[in-house]
């Protein structure tokens, strides 16, 4: 497994170094651009879903396409479109750790908290159903 905090904390440095090297332009490094960039890359991931979900429901024998166009449903590209989707997903992650990394937060505490807080909920047992 992943140790995430160990994780979190050397993407923070990568981060840091690409900043350093002009990666993200004049924008300052804060956890509110921070916040924006995974933004940024969770529209990156709708984008990225969408002709994966065409091509996955087209296989699958589904017709709703979202107002797209008939996929080529060649394997593939089944497969390229997952790939582009699960690379967006992991974006997303590192993100996060990143932003973790920087404020020094131990996100896998914080990862099992919202876990059993969400187990909880969904046992009835929780704040919220």
């Amino acid at each position: 497994m992943i140790d995430l905090n160990e994780y979190s904390k050397k993407s923070y440095e990568v981060a840091e170094k690409r900043y350093r090297n002009g990666a993200f332009g004049s924008k300052q490094n804060s956890v509110q651009n921070l916040l924006k960039h995974c933004a940024g890359e969770i529209i990156e991931a709708t984008e990225a879903y969408c002709p994966y979900k065409a091509l996955k429901e087209y296989t699958s024998g589904g017709t709703d396409f979202e107002g797209m166009e008939e996929p080529d449903v060649a394997e593939e590209a089944f497969l390229e479109d997952k790939e582009r989707f699960s690379s967006e997903l992991a974006d997303i992650i590192v993100c996060v750790l990143v932003i973790a990394g920087r404020e020094r937060i131990d996100i896998e505490k914080a990862l099992l908290d919202y876990y059993a807080k969400n187990l909880a909920r969904a046992n009835g047992t929780g704040d919220k159903k």
